[in-house]
């Protein structure tokens, strides 16, 4: 197993050995120098995990290790080649670039004519034509391959059960990390290229796809009826609430949207601004940032706009990607004109899109703990209402579907396999050991072996803590594991050692559509 820590940034030293691609500069297993420093920290980058290597390995064996867990790692080889397919679609733009100047026509858009919620018709023949050099037809293609590669990745999977946790064979939870950098602006023109946004909606879109796959193996042995091709069901036997197993169409041009749901932040206006990040911790954020949260409102606009007429763009994807600004407010009411069902695909990426963007953030300036990220998701979910003749059913919803949630919860790792993590006592924050994380059962509190305490060291799976069973396992010389109980499992608390939003901190961005009709909308784009 290969052992990785978390550090911030200005903690990091030329000893370090990087634990992740971080754009063109570095590969797995480079050694960290001064410049990747410089551009982490001028990219806003919070925090990267980096190998620990013991004493007695040599560097050499320490990437023989690396080299070999990279090509045995059919999933990450799938999610860099997904990473180099959009990087041509998330690049800066804005109205007066010569992507939306029709040839041999004057210009007639204004800066920040995407921002606007409906752009005059006479504006929609520029808006297409950019649209069409972000997005090409022959990129959709090759982009919703690999999507399908992807899906078919997790989909071959056997269903995680307590039976087959150990076959090699099972869904394994997920743990995703990117090295996410912002763009740098000098007088209006880009300095340093980033990548924030590119990784963010890639990662967002891979859990969306292994938590479709999950659910489809789950409806799969309750014999769901499988969803048409046809978007709209007029099937009078089915309705909003049916349970069904996703075709494979549906589930690529779902996966899509969520691809491209952040595109709009990519209009320099904002990205010039991304670099100031929100503080949830500045109690006065919402006046403080009041100008970036207006921009940052527009991302759904400008995302809308340029795919609005687009007849080779599915509803489901323009759904996914309008969808971000339908979902519940932040008081927990809707904020739909109208009584609007919110279809689950919605409802799940919602979930999905939320915990990316609070544990590895590029709009807030603070990380979340990802343990303490789940608490805030399960405390601000519940059953999931909606009914045509009742509107008010709508007003009982809370911010997340809990149905939902708690199949997104099944697949999900909160810290990676082999990372490196602190245990304190929850009262009092006092460290009581070091441990590695060694797997998941079912739950998302990971068995973890005991690396450090109080000075006294030991190997890897000498002390094993089994969470989810509340075990403690000791290794004698003969090599058998002797079982104890651990009765205080809810006195710890799992974190990395930087600082880290708790639940209590955690707040969503409220945004104000259409103030005056509706409450606040939830949504942290």
């Amino acid at each position: 197993m290969i052992l990785k820590e978390i550090k911030q940034i200005k903690d990091l030293s030329e000893q370090d050995i990087i634990f992740s691609r971080i754009g063109n500069l570095s590969k797995l297993g480079t050694r960290i120098n001064e410049k990747i420093i410089k551009i982490l920290s001028k990219g806003n980058t919070p925090y990267i995990p980096v190998l620990k290597k013991e004493e007695d390995e040599s560097y050499e064996d320490l990437i023989k290790k690396i080299n070999e867990e990279i090509l045995n790692d059919d999933l990450n080889y799938l999610r860099e080649k997904l990473i180099d397919n959009l990087k041509d679609v998330y690049k800066p733009f804005k109205e007066d670039d010569p992507i939306f100047i029709t040839k041999g026509k004057k210009p007639l858009m204004k800066i920040n004519t995407l921002m606007e919620t409906e752009p005059n018709q006479i504006y929609w023949k520029e808006i297409l034509e950019g649209s069409f050099k972000i997005l090409p037809r022959h990129k959709i293609t090759s982009l919703q391959k690999i999507l399908l590669e992807i899906y078919h990745y997790f989909d071959v999977k056997k269903l995680r059960t307590k039976e087959n946790l150990k076959d090699k064979k099972t869904l394994k939870k997920l743990y995703l990390y990117s090295a996410r950098r912002d763009y740098e602006f000098f007088k209006g023109k880009v300095k340093t290229e980033g990548d924030s946004i590119l990784l963010h909606s890639v990662d967002t879109t891979i859990y969306f796809l292994i938590t479709i796959a999950n659910l489809n193996k789950i409806r799969s042995l309750k014999n769901a009826p499988r969803s048409t091709i046809k978007f709209f069901l007029d099937k009078t036997e089915y309705n909003e609430f049916t349970e069904f197993f996703y075709a494979e169409d549906m589930i690529l041009q779902a996966a899509l949207g969520s691809l491209l749901h952040s595109i709009g932040l990519m209009h320099i206006t904002i990205l010039e601004n991304m670099g100031n990040k929100i503080s949830l911790k500045d109690k006065n954020f919402k006046e403080h940032h009041k100008l970036k949260i207006e921009h940052l409102e527009k991302n759904i606009n400008i995302a809308k706009n340029l795919f609005r007429i687009r007849e080779d763009i599915s509803a489901i994807t323009k759904m996914i990607i309008n969808g971000q600004k339908d979902y519940l407010d932040a008081t927990g009411h809707p904020q739909l004109k109208i009584n609007k069902f919110i279809h689950e695909l919605v409802r799940i990426f919602c979930i999905v899109d939320t915990y990316d963007e609070l544990v590895n953030p590029i709009i807030i300036k603070e990380s979340a703990n990802p343990l303490e990220t789940v608490k805030f998701l399960i405390e601000n979910s519940g059953k999931y209402y909606w009914s045509r003749k009742e509107p008010k059913e709508q007003t009982k919803n809370k911010k997340f579907d809990i149905k939902m949630l708690e199949n997104f919860l099944t697949i999900l790792a909160p810290f990676d396999y082999g990372q490196i993590v602190d245990v304190n006592k929850k009262n009092n924050n006092e460290n009581l050991f070091q441990a590695a994380v060694l797997e998941y059962k079912m739950s998302i509190a990971p068995n973890l072996s005991i690396i450090n305490k109080k000075n006294q060291t030991y190997k890897i799976e000498e002390i094993i803590m089994d969470l989810e069973n509340k075990e403690i396992l000791i290794k004698d010389a003969n090599g058998n594991y002797k079982k104890n109980p651990l009765n205080n499992v809810d006195d710890f608390v799992i974190k990395n050692s930087i600082p880290e939003l708790n639940k209590n901190e955690i707040q969503l961005i409220p945004f104000s559509y259409e103030k005056k009709i509706n409450p606040t909308i939830f949504s942290k784009k």
